[in-house]
């Protein structure tokens, strides 16, 4: 009886090592934290809970009262967030009222319009703990020597005041070499791009390998990568075109099931990349965005959070 015993725990043994071997030889794909950016001035703005939470702060305001409004609202929806999971992504705005990617005027990338902002965060934590603050897409400072000292300077003023946050950057049309020099000068150790960028196989939806090699140049000079946005009209099966766009140009078909293959696709196409955050745009938008209208996107995202693979039937 002893004997069956010590043979018995030997083989349990035996393959418990194999289970080990085999999980160092292949490795489960490190998955990325998936974050949900969030419009203030949408009405939706409660995201589940197995997500991250990302907020726009749009912070340029003057007098200007309906953008206080909403910066407010801002506030609040970080203290919010803050307080029901362990970090909040903040994503700084210079305007509202144009896109915010072609700017080159130094004036709006001036820490003096950020210390409203700066003192609110300052009341809700002091050193900045679990708060990861950011600019996106603002090529066109970037482009501008004068501009870019000046945004350099905010972020370093930024990382003063908030000793325990972390700083990140990401771009969609910038060089990628010019992002990873800007990102060094401001000390900025999150950087990355948004997905935009896709063209159609035989039936599958695949990210522009350009676009991938620059994410991965990214990685090897030590940065921690992040993928900033990927967002898609919620119901077109042609939402890989133009996807960025609320009107892409061509008409719109409407499906809500394609979307949601494409993300299963795009996610599984990064996950090779290992970001370590991965954006979503958009909880609740106003240009046929929302992710919140489309329920096989949202099992999508939490699927892949989970570990498992989901990809709905294309119809």
């Amino acid at each position: 009886m002893k004997t069956k015993y010590l043979m018995l725990t030997a083989v349990i043994l035996i393959i418990l090592i194999s289970i080990f071997i085999i999980s160092i030889r292949h490795p489960q794909p490190v998955r990325g934290r998936i974050f949900i950016w969030i419009e203030p001035w949408m009405p939706n703005t409660t995201i589940p809970k197995w997500a991250l939470a990302g907020v726009i702060a749009v912070y340029y305001c003057g007098n200007d009262m309906m953008c206080l409004g909403t910066l407010n609202n801002s506030l609040a929806l970080i203290k919010y967030y803050l307080n029901t999971s362990q970090s909040v992504f903040i994503a700084l705005y210079p305007t509202y009222w144009t896109y915010r990617g072609g700017l080159s005027n130094p004036a709006y990338f001036n820490y003096s319009d950020l210390t409203y902002v700066v003192d609110s965060l300052k009341a809700i934590d002091p050193s900045g703990r679990g708060l990861i603050i950011g600019f996106s897409e603002q090529w066109g400072c970037l482009q501008s020597p004068v501009c870019e000292a000046t945004l350099v300077k905010t972020y370093r003023l930024l990382e003063e005041k908030f000793p325990n946050a972390e700083f990140y950057y990401y771009d969609c049309c910038i060089n990628v070499n010019t992002m990873i020099k800007f990102a060094k000068e401001a000390n900025i150790t999150i950087l990355g791009y948004d997905i935009y960028s896709y063209y159609y196989s035989k039936g599958v939806v695949h990210v522009n390998p350009s676009l991938l090699n620059d994410l991965r140049n990214v990685k090897k000079h030590g940065l921690t990568l992040i993928i900033g946005e990927i967002g898609f009209r919620v119901c077109d099966a042609n939402a890989w075109y133009n996807p960025s766009q609320a009107n892409p140009g061509i008409p719109i078909k409407i499906n809500c099931t394609a979307p949601a293959v494409y993300l299963a696709e795009v996610l599984s196409q990064v996950s090779d990349l290992k970001p370590a955050y991965i954006g979503i745009w958009a909880w609740d938008d106003c240009c046929g965005f929302s992710v919140s209208q489309n329920s096989l996107m949202i099992n999508v995202l939490k699927n892949y959070v989970e570990n498992t693979t989901y990809y709905p039937s294309p119809s």
